[in-house]
């Protein structure tokens, strides 16, 4: 598989540990904190394949970094109805544009 997929793979799991969090933070039940620590620790399995099958650091450290941007900033906007300012949306482009200057 493709370093690129264990990346989104781990960022679905880190999607998850973010909307746990964000459950635990309003309703405070020890569980949610419980299944937030899994999926964050989860969210590492397939950034460890992916490190070892590219093994370039400098390229998955910023597809990675700015993917969780866009996934706690899309879930924040679709899921949690959390508002997102036209600024804050230029800046997700504009990280976009960093990563495939840097990658």
């Amino acid at each position: 598989m493709s370093p690129i997929l264990w990346i989104m793979l781990s960022l679905f799991f880190f999607a998850l540990g973010e909307a746990m969090s964000k459950y635990w933070a309003e309703k405070q039940y020890w569980w949610l904190l419980a299944l937030a620590m899994i999926a964050y620790i989860t969210c590492e399995l397939p950034w460890f394949v992916a490190i070892k099958e590219k093994n370039h650091l400098t390229s998955l450290a910023t597809i990675w970094s700015v993917g969780s941007v866009i996934v706690t900033v899309l879930l924040g906007f679709f899921w949690f109805k959390e508002d997102v300012t036209i600024t804050q949306w230029i800046g997700i482009v504009l990280a976009i544009v960093a990563c495939w200057l840097l990658c």
